[in-house]
């Protein structure tokens, strides 16, 4: 049983993929900051992959990993075919949200690529005015009491 396992390893690509199907794996990386130089930690970072749909003729985006961005502001993907078409789609509150198309071009050799900083404006929406009216319950009832307003 374990010489059967071992030989299917040995035909397996690190992906899960068999080797006869193996595609050049990238890494994608970067670093959110904000106007100042100062990292944005927990901002959401979504990894969109860009497909052509055969019905409509249009690009499409399909999500396909998700992650927040770390107290120093990094973030990073592991295991993306580079022949692909990627999008990335960063939003923090307070921040304006921010798309990066990202291609690893013809060339097979580049396979982590560093998006390096990556500066997120204020969004400086003022929100309108919000009146918050609360009212005493006109009557209150307890186990043995029972009061009337």
């Amino acid at each position: 049983m374990a010489t059967a396992v071992a030989s299917l390893h040995a035909q397996t690509a690190p992906s899960g993929r068999p080797s006869s199907f193996a595609v050049a794996e990238g890494k994608l990386s970067g670093q959110l900051i904000d106007l100042q130089g100062k990292p944005i930690a927990q901002a959401s970072v979504n990894l969109l992959r860009v497909i052509h749909d055969q019905s409509t003729g249009k690009e499409r985006e399909i999500l396909f990993k998700s992650t927040s961005s770390l107290e120093n502001g990094k973030f990073s993907f592991t295991a993306l075919s580079t022949k692909d078409k990627w999008k990335l789609k960063i939003s923090s509150v307070g921040y304006t949200a921010k798309d990066i198309a990202v291609e690893y071009g013809s060339d097979s050799k580049v396979l982590d690529k560093d998006l390096g900083a990556i500066t997120l404006e204020n969004d400086n929406r003022k929100l309108d005015e919000v009146t918050v009216t609360g009212r005493k319950a006109l009557l209150e009832m307890d186990i043995d009491k029972k009061y009337t307003m």
